[in-house]
This record gives structure tokens, C-alpha cells and sequence, in this order.
């Protein structure tokens, strides 16, 4: 019985560990010009992007932290490279409104 509790709890804890590291993804951009995200200014640069869900977070060369949760949208195909989609506003201001994740099919939305 307690080789069974064992078993039990391994595969708990390798399914909980999968789970942590598919959550996990991560993808490069850059941000070619000073662009707003979720209220927050972004500085031209490079940045990675750390998905959950619908929850993306970009962190800059500074370490400076935007976080905004989107809607998911699957695509027909795969993207060929994670991408960002900038909008200019009615207010002057660059926004970003989309990123398109490379190598997958899904496509985060954001409103302002």
C-alpha cells in the first residue's frame, strides 16, 4: 500500500511540474518604437514575453515589468515568428493590441 501512496504522489508532483513548465512559455520581441501596453510606456528594445493563459507578461532589458490578460484567438495557421501588433490611437500614442505567438496558432488581443 504505501509503494501505491508512492506511485501516487510521483506522478502528482511530475504532472503538477508539466503543467508549471508548459504554463511557463516564453517568446522575444521587439519593441521598435516608445508604444503603450496596458497603461504602462514601453521604451523601444528588446523584450521577452512570458505567457499564461491569456495573461502576458513583458519584461524589458531593465527588468521593468507590463503585464495585461487578453483574449485568445486561434489562427488557421501557425504564426512564423511572435510578433506584435501596434496600433496608433486618436490619442497620438502607439498601442499595442495584439501579439501573435510564433510557432503556435494562438493570437492574444488586448483593448485599451
Amino acid at each position: 500500500m504505501q509503494t501505491r501512496t508512492r506511485t501516487k504522489l510521483l506522478v502528482l508532483f511530475a504532472g503538477a511540474a508539466g503543467m508549471w513548465i508548459a504554463s511557463a512559455k516564453s517568446y522575444r520581441i521587439i519593441v521598435p518604437d516608445h508604444t503603450e501596453m496596458a497603461g504602462t510606456q514601453l521604451k523601444a528594445g528588446d523584450y521577452t514575453v512570458k505567457v499564461d493563459g491569456a495573461k502576458a507578461v513583458l519584461i524589458g532589458e531593465d527588468d521593468k515589468r507590463v503585464e495585461a490578460t487578453g483574449t485568445i484567438q486561434t489562427a488557421d495557421r501557425k504564426f512564423p515568428e511572435t510578433t506584435l501588433e501596434i496600433n496608433k490611437g486618436s490619442d497620438g500614442i502607439n498601442h499595442v493590441t495584439a501579439i501573435d505567438l510564433g510557432g503556435t496558432t494562438t493570437r492574444l488581443t488586448f483593448s485599451r
